[in-house]
């Protein structure tokens, strides 16, 4: 395999710290395409020279999309669906998005690896290290798999064992089904306007879980709120469809694809504060093109015009 074993044995070492997943049965097919030449013995036939060139490019190009499809990043086809807004990146963003993406430990490790391939190349058959490492990839448990509990919330576990696909379907099923009859309503406008304010502060992307990792848990912003939902989520990914449920959280939780479809009146939270005698004004750090994200507050939200 040459070369291409230093290949291998990258993904292997990112696939077993959790910075990769591994399509061992996929690796494998690139594997046997690239050692099939010299098992035929091509390379020793007239004329291997003159196209020998075009299995190394090819080769290459499936290299490419090997490496993207055992990676974590989104689907090929929803970066396309998403090429609008990612076009309006600027560079400095860009810039900082690849500064996450980088990793001092991570690059010095892939350093010292690469010089001990370099090393022990002509000493060891790297090649045959790297398929026995891709073998037993393929027979052993993925790395971090297993029964495990975790902590959900400060004296909470869950037990995140594997279940049937089907029981899960039922559960979530069952779930949809309650989340219906739900409905919450706010009493109407009186004749006095209400004595207090609400304000719905949303910061895009933030998770309790990251408030833990910078030790802001108990900032003193949070300890002077009225009411904080400390076990509140969203069961949404992104801020769009996190804010959608805040929107139209008069009524029960729905599946995701339901949020864009837009909701009955009775569901639109801020349409209901307004019956119930608040003025709804919205305030936006950015313009609100990406995502749509202005439109769909007033669509499918059901945030009041003005």
């Amino acid at each position: 395999m040459g070369h291409w074993s230093l290949f291998l044995l990258v993904k292997l070492g990112l696939y077993a710290t959790g910075y990769m997943a591994l399509d061992a049965l996929a690796n494998l097919a690139f594997v046997a395409w690239l050692i099939a030449p010299r098992l035929a013995g091509w390379p020793q036939r007239a004329g291997w020279r003159r196209v020998g060139w075009l299995h190394r490019g090819l080769s290459g190009l499936l290299a490419l999309a090997l490496a993207y499809h055992d990676s974590h990043w989104p689907p090929l086809a929803r970066l396309l669906q998403q090429w609008r807004d990612l076009s309006a990146f600027s560079a400095p963003y860009w810039l900082e998005l690849a500064g996450r993406l980088w990793s001092w430990p991570l690059a010095t490790a892939l350093g010292v690896g690469a010089l001990a391939y370099w090393g022990l190349q002509r000493q060891v058959r790297m090649g045959g290290v790297a398929l026995l490492a891709l073998l037993l990839a393929l027979l052993l448990p993925a790395p971090g798999s297993g029964d495990a509990r975790v902590p959900a919330s400060p004296g909470i576990e869950v037990d995140v064992r594997a279940l049937p696909l089907a029981q899960v379907d039922a559960a979530l099923a069952a779930h949809y089904d309650d989340e219906r009859h739900r409905r919450v309503r706010l009493p109407l406008a009186a004749q006095q306007p209400p004595r207090f304010d609400l304000v719905f502060l949303s910061v895009c992307s933030l998770a309790w879980d990251d408030l833990d990792q910078v030790g802001l848990r108990g900032a003193a912003l949070l300890q002077r709120l009225d009411v904080l939902f400390r076990r509140f989520n969203s069961a949404a990914s992104y801020s769009g469809p996190a804010v959608l449920r805040l929107l139209q959280g008069s009524c029960g939780h729905v599946p995701q694809a339901e949020l864009y479809r837009g909701a009955a009146p009775a569901c639109q939270l801020f349409r209901n504060l307004e019956d119930a005698g608040y003025e709804p004004a919205l305030l936006l750090n950015h313009d609100g093109r990406f995502g749509h994200f202005a439109t769909q507050l007033q669509g499918e939200g059901g945030f009041p015009a003005g």
